[in-house]
């Protein structure tokens, strides 16, 4: 088995993504449906499949009756694979979403089944391997909020409401990143060391 990737690798692989594949900085806002159309992933709203078949009552059932079971859906299809959202949500937590199962296609995740996000959770609530969840759940959020920016933000005294404004994200999301990168407490320790340096003076 693969050895799981660490959050450095994971960032080198975002910031690589970003740059070659959309020519963003590590400051920009992602959009992950550019994403997925730069690497021929098709992203159908989950309304557009009664077109191909199909049922209407289960469209309906997820859409409707019970949108809070599921987000999205990453289902291989042959060699490929694409991406059914449900529209019910909110564009940014769908944003997220996108981004995530994004991260299963860039890492070349084997999955033998249709991989379901679900709200509450980082990823997918079915997950066929716990290290590749991990690892799609952290490239997803840094592909949509780098840490460099993260930093950036906190530097500026930005709020998780300013931050998830600014990246298009839902404030859950803000508030992990900006939390769970430990921007807050690096910028925290920089200005108190440059206070003492000045007072030092």
């Amino acid at each position: 088995m693969a050895k799981r990737l660490s959050k450095a690798e994971i960032r080198r692989r975002a910031i690589d993504i970003r740059t070659t594949d959309l020519g963003l900085t590590e400051y920009d806002r992602l959009c992950p449906y550019d994403l997925a159309r730069e690497h021929g992933v098709d992203v159908h709203p989950l309304e557009g499949l009664v077109a191909v078949g199909c049922p209407e009552e289960s469209v309906i059932f997820f859409a409707s009756e019970r949108p809070d079971v599921w987000s999205a859906a990453l289902v291989p299809a042959g060699a490929g694979q694409f991406i059914v959202e449900n529209t019910a949500h909110l564009p940014r937590r769908r944003r997220y979403n996108i981004a995530h199962e994004m991260a299963h296609v860039l890492l070349e995740h084997e999955f033998d089944r249709v991989m379901f996000s679900a709200e509450g959770r980082r990823g997918c609530a079915n997950p066929t391997n716990k290290d590749q969840e991990w690892e799609a759940a952290e490239l997803g959020a840094e592909l949509l909020l780098p840490q460099a920016a993260a930093y950036k933000a906190a530097k500026e005294h930005r709020t998780d409401e300013d931050v998830a404004d600014i990246f298009d994200v839902s404030l859950p999301v803000a508030r992990w990143r900006m939390n769970g990168t430990g921007a807050r407490i690096v910028a925290q320790r920089t200005a108190a060391k440059w206070a003492k340096f000045r007072r030092g003076q």
